[in-house]
């Protein structure tokens, strides 16, 4: 079994995040101008050790390398970005990637855990994001929310995280969630822990629930993957066809072809892709 993170879908994932997080920092200057935005703020609720394998760069294939990167690109606005860690060795490992890494992008080290460039402020801190405190986030934050747990047992968002979000700021710029509805054969397990099951949807209608009018989700998974990975979005409804057009580029370009569906367009193939994925056989138990 490949170690988290670093499975043969992660190059394409990282392709999708590169292209997300450029989009980002793009759009964040029409944002200001529209929506009266002041800072931008980027949530990655599971680091993990900001490590790649040799010969890959750095900044193109690891969440904190993708981000520190992409951020640099904001001119207009500070930028927050926070990476939680929960497991002890393993944010030992980020913190020696990004002492390692982020002077080769300009960033300067300012204490323990925290670099700066420029206007951006990089943060890294050992903590389960179940318990992180969001005092800090205030109206006028465009909030991005990153979470790649390793098991649905790890899933790091608690429930009505996002809603706490909007209520503090009014906007919610974006989200990516990856699901691994089958990694390590989990299904297997199903009959004996039917919840698994109902944790996956329970954690989906809680995004679901908090998913503004002027947004949308889309649910998107690798076709014929016995891991049966997938990757949930939320993006503003007039983001549909460049989201879909970035999804299918990004996994193509690894090999893989994906299918999709939005919340808002089709209710019912959203929830028959989620009993695909989430339930023992495809089909969610009448009980």
């Amino acid at each position: 079994m490949a170690r988290p993170g670093r499975s043969q879908r992660t190059p394409a994932k990282h392709e999708l995040m590169n292209e997300v997080y450029a989009q980002q920092a793009a759009v964040f200057p029409l944002l200001q101008r529209s929506k009266g935005l002041s800072r931008v703020v980027w949530l990655d609720l599971t680091a993990a050790d900001g490590l790649v394998e040799d010969g890959m760069i750095w900044d193109r294939n690891c969440s904190p390398g993708i981000q520190a990167r992409a951020a640099r690109e904001v001119r207009t606005a500070p930028v927050l970005i926070l990476f939680c860690e929960r497991q002890v060795s393993t944010y030992g490992r980020l913190l020696t990637s990004l002492s390692e890494h982020l002077p080769e992008l300009g960033y300067l080290r300012v204490s323990e855990g925290r670099w700066s460039c420029g206007q951006v402020d990089l943060v890294a801190a050992h903590m389960d994001s179940i318990d992180l405190g969001l005092r800090g986030i205030r109206r006028g934050d465009a909030v991005f929310i990153n979470s790649d747990p390793n098991a649905i047992t790890s899933w790091p968002l608690r429930k009505g995280f996002t809603e706490e979000i909007i209520d503090r700021t009014g906007w919610l710029g974006m989200s990516l969630s990856t699901l691994g509805c089958n990694t390590g054969g989990l299904k297997r397990i199903l009959r004996k822990t039917p919840e698994i099951s109902a944790q996956w949807f329970a954690y989906v209608a809680d995004l679901e629930r908090a998913v503004p009018s002027h947004h949308d989700l889309l649910l998107a998974a690798i076709e014929g993957d016995d891991a049966q990975w997938a990757y949930l979005l939320e993006v503003p409804a007039g983001w549909r066809h460049k989201t879909e057009l970035m999804v299918k580029r990004s996994f193509r370009k690894h090999g893989y072809a994906v299918e999709y569906v939005w919340l808002g367009q089709d209710l019912g193939g959203f929830r028959r892709l989620e009993e695909r994925l989430f339930c023992l056989g495809g089909r969610k138990s009448d009980d």
